[in-house]
């Protein structure tokens, strides 16, 4: 299974109450069959990510001088992100899935779209400023995004941003 793009060993361990677990090395599953299996990684997924994901956006928005409203992680099946018109970021937890250099992409593309709210010029400069490899960490994550559709966890995830 895949975390922070790395992929870990997964391994059966019974839980009662039917509970993934991963100890930063293996990934722990419940049951003996994948079906079965996989709302408790989601879940496990969905109790993870937010830490990461939300420590990224800080950490970034810090370096930017900028002040989300918001930052949330979601379920969202047909974006890696978003920012409201309010600036209110959303990541979608499969974010975590992807590698580091995906994931601080996705956070700047988010941040700068509170200073330009669309795809112009002005807005790939301002990614550019912070992120001057972005182009390369864009391929990733769209590399990335194919892998974990394989993985049938959403097969209608966009490749955008």
């Amino acid at each position: 299974l895949l975390w922070l793009g790395e992929a870990y060993p997964a391994v059966l361990r019974p839980d009662e109450k039917g509970r993934a677990a991963f100890d930063g090395h293996t990934f722990y599953l419940p049951y003996p069959d994948a079906a079965r299996n996989r709302p408790a990684v989601a879940a496990l997924y969905r109790g993870m990510a937010p830490a990461y994901l939300k420590a990224r956006a800080a950490y970034f928005a810090g370096e930017m001088g900028l002040a989300p409203k918001s930052v949330k992680v979601t379920g969202a099946k047909a974006r890696w992100g978003s920012c409201s018109g309010k600036n209110a970021l959303c990541f979608a937890w499969r974010l975590a899935l992807t590698p580091p250099a995906c994931v601080d992409y996705v956070a700047v593309h988010e941040l700068c779209h509170m200073k330009e709210h669309n795809h112009s010029p002005a807005f790939w400069r301002e990614v550019a400023a912070q992120l001057p490899d972005y182009a390369s960490r864009r391929a990733l994550l769209a590399e990335f995004g194919r892998r974990i559709a394989l993985q049938d966890w959403e097969p209608d995830l966009k490749e955008e941003p």
